[in-house]
């Protein structure tokens, strides 16, 4: 990265929703270092704003053959993908991601990450955790709460769900004898 204050310049086009200026800006930033990890990033993401997702993803899937192993090329090709209708079979990786529905995977990974612990945990701490895995999410914060809310496999403390996407909600283990079933 040529300027540590560039993500100003990217802020401003991202609050102004100028999509057609930041993925000039991005493009004339990645054409003078196309080696650098962060411009084919910033670019590739600047056509998945501006809903370029076919350029997106033939841009991104060059960064993907040189550094497979990048979850910021990895979330953002599928980012690309799913917007433009397809899934992460409809793409031949070179290292293949885990995409988490919600579903009874999710459920355990969740179960997992209670497991031992005496005190409740916020959602924003399970949902992070999925995160910091390496996950893709194909749910947000919101929808993770309420799944597991009425899954019933969790002892549930100060749930606080709006229709304004405002959650705040604390699990504990998952409650005695209970179990997924699959």
């Amino acid at each position: 990265m040529e300027d540590f204050e560039e993500w100003e310049t990217i802020s401003a086009f991202t609050e102004n929703e100028d999509w057609d200026g930041l993925v000039k800006w991005t493009k004339l930033k990645y054409e003078k270092n196309p080696q650098d990890h962060y411009y084919q990033y910033q670019y590739g993401c600047a056509l998945i704003e501006n809903k370029q997702y076919d350029q997106a993803i033939e841009h991104l899937t060059k960064s993907h053959k040189l550094d497979p192993t990048s979850l910021d090329i990895t979330h953002s090709l599928l980012d690309a993908l799913f917007a433009s209708g397809k899934n992460e079979y409809d793409f031949q990786w070179k290292i293949e991601p885990i995409v988490l529905w919600l579903d009874n995977a999710t459920l355990e990974l969740c179960q997992e990450f209670l497991k031992g612990k005496k005190k409740h945990r916020s959602i924003t701490d399970i949902y992070c955790d999925l995160v910091v895995q390496g996950f893709y999410l194909r749910f947000t914060e919101y929808a993770l709460c309420g799944f597991l809310i009425e899954s019933g496999l969790f002892d549930v403390l100060e749930a606080y769900i709006d229709e304004k996407y405002n959650v705040d909600a604390k699990f504990r283990n998952p409650l005695k004898g209970q179990r997924i079933s699959s």
